[in-house]
């Protein structure tokens, strides 16, 4: 269970959430398959049936956050700090057809591949990770808080981009997938667009989702930004991706430094 940490008022500066990322070769699990590499970084994808879901290599690093979980960006508390190992993450959100497929509904093509799944339940999100991990012997599962928030920062320190950014477009639009650029580490719609389920758990059958929705102000969508869903149903603007391989996160917030320093940038 995940420990809600409550927010500390008495703070007088608000610490700026970061990341540091260590270069590491990665390994591609036996589920999945290499595809490329690009501007981004290496690629790999795993097959089911028609549909092609790819992932995106999240090299091994730190985070330091200090927002609060299920608390929503308004609150803030006393700085975590975690070491996070490399680990491949969906390049985009689930799409209806695959999600469909993986469900045993043979309608798979009244929707384009293009389409994501929306207003799913994070117990709907689990059982689709047991049946992709059992088709393909593979470990799929859905991120951890601190991997989504990892994933969507990529080594970043300032505020998100606009361009990354989903909102201001209507809920039709919000079914597309890829609609604004890629971060670094080449994911899409990370922020804004759909809410996206992670694995933890907070309390009495609540769970949480992180990135915010098309709806929301963007001056308030941020890397952190998470809010309290039960786990039945999170809303009508709300889908997931999936992680293969990494585990073992380490919480630091309480010990000495483990890690060398980051490598110098490239000239």
């Amino acid at each position: 269970m995940l420990q809600v940490v409550r927010p500390s008022f008495g703070l007088s500066v608000v610490f700026l959430c970061a990341s540091l990322v260590y270069s590491v070769e990665p390994t591609v699990p036996k589920a999945l398959r290499e595809l490329d590499s690009d501007g981004f970084g290496r690629r790999a994808h795993v097959q089911i049936g028609l549909f092609s879901l790819v992932f995106r290599w999240c090299p091994a690093g730190r985070l330091e956050t200090d927002s609060v979980p299920g608390n929503g960006d308004s609150a803030r508390g006393p700085v975590r700090r975690y070491d996070v190992p490399g680990f491949w993450i969906q390049e985009q959100e689930m799409s209806m057809p695959a999600f469909r497929y993986l469900s045993d509904d043979d309608i798979v093509n009244d929707r384009k591949l293009d389409s994501l799944i929306m207003s799913c339940s994070w117990i709907e999100a689990i059982r689709i990770t047991q049946k992709l991990s059992m088709k393909t012997g593979g470990q799929f599962r859905l991120p951890t808080s601190v991997e989504w928030e990892y994933a969507a920062r990529c080594g970043r320190f300032n505020k998100p981009p606009p361009e990354e950014v989903v909102v201001g477009i209507t809920s039709r639009d919000a079914y597309r997938a890829k609609t604004r650029t890629a971060n670094p580490w080449g994911i899409f719609d990370m922020l804004g667009g759909l809410a996206e389920y992670s694995a933890d758990l907070v309390s009495n059958g609540d769970v949480l989702v992180h990135g915010g929705t098309y709806g929301d102000p963007i001056d308030v969508l941020s890397y952190g930004y998470e809010e309290r869903v039960s786990m039945s149903g999170g809303g009508s603007a709300v889908g997931f991706r999936l992680v293969c391989n990494g585990d073992g996160i380490e919480d630091l917030t309480n010990t000495a430094d483990s890690l060398p320093p980051p490598p110098p940038p490239p000239k």
